[in-house]
């Protein structure tokens, strides 16, 4: 099994596709979702612990790694009965993926592509050999930016509800007046939360992970695929040229209107597009971040 996962809206989608393009996986969208995920799941970015996890998302994980899970179906608030019908039979685009990888492709390697499963994925390594993760990462600037343009906020105070979560980073997590701040603070401390998470689960861990940081996935893309081909054991291969090719180094340097994923990109000038303006939001997310921006080589 692979996972590809780091904070939502930081290129997880765009890797996952990448790797897609392989034949080698079978590909499973956001498992761990919230809103349309497995049964179970009842708050963004659960929390389980490397060693002797206890409780129901470690029991998940369990489901997960042996493929027995089971995607909820989410609300319906289209009208539309055909909308309404479809929605209900179908659930979501995680469960055509399920429904494919038990029938035609149980041959190929699980792909879980899921940015919830950030603060979880490492225990799935520590219990099983056979599970690889990549973590990815964008600089909070341009996560914020990007969170911006979509409308799209987070509850922090909800991170807060996991007991094991605070019991293990009450230093990360102890917020005055929640309500009041605004989505650069939210972005900022949300990202400094699971970067040194994950940096600390990562040293733990010290196999089987991978860190790929999207500026250089987008600068120097060859080199950084290479760099993820020989971790994963195989070899570029046409298919995945012709991706590279046809969808990093387009004309358009940033995603249009509310479009949730727009590859055709060119992605050596999206790498830093947000450093071309200047904002005091930036210099917050820097000031908030610093310390966590740094374990990762933002300067």
């Amino acid at each position: 099994m692979l996972v590809i996962t780091g904070m939502h809206r930081s290129g997880t989608t765009f890797l996952g596709s990448l790797l897609h393009q392989t034949r080698r996986y079978a590909y499973l969208h956001e498992p761990f979702n919230k809103t349309y995920g497995i049964d179970g799941v009842k708050d963004w970015y659960p929390y389980v612990r490397l060693r002797c996890p206890t409780g129901n998302y470690a029991r998940l994980l369990t489901f997960l790694h042996e493929g027995d899970i089971y995607y909820k179906v989410p609300a319906v608030k289209d009208r539309n009965p055909l909308k309404y019908f479809a929605r209900k039979v179908v659930k979501s685009r995680g469960n055509i993926d399920l429904i494919k990888y038990r029938t035609v492709l149980r041959e190929r390697q699980l792909l879980v592509k899921d940015p919830f499963l950030s603060l979880s994925a490492g225990n799935l390594v520590t219990r099983y050999h056979d599970v690889k993760v990549v973590y990815v990462v964008r600089h909070p600037a341009a996560v914020y930016e990007s969170l911006m343009r979509m409308g799209w906020g987070f509850d922090l105070q909800a991170l807060m509800q996991q007991v094991p979560l605070m019991e293990d980073y009450s230093n990360l997590l102890e917020f005055d007046c929640i309500p009041q701040m605004g989505l650069p603070e939210v972005v900022a401390r949300l990202w400094k939360i699971l970067y040194a998470i994950i940096n600390d689960q990562s040293r733990e861990i010290g196999r089987n992970v991978h860190i790929i940081r999207h500026e250089d996935l987008c600068i120097k893309t060859l080199e950084e695929v290479e760099r993820l081909f020989e971790f994963l054991g195989m070899k570029i291969d046409n298919l995945v040229y012709n991706f590279i090719k046809k969808y990093m180094y387009a004309d358009k340097i940033r995603a249009e209107g509310l479009s949730l994923h727009d590859f055709s990109r060119n992605s050596r000038r999206m790498a830093y597009s947000w450093k071309r303006k200047v904002k005091p939001e930036y210099e917050e997310i820097i000031s908030i971040a610093g310390d966590v921006l740094s374990l990762y080589g933002y300067q």
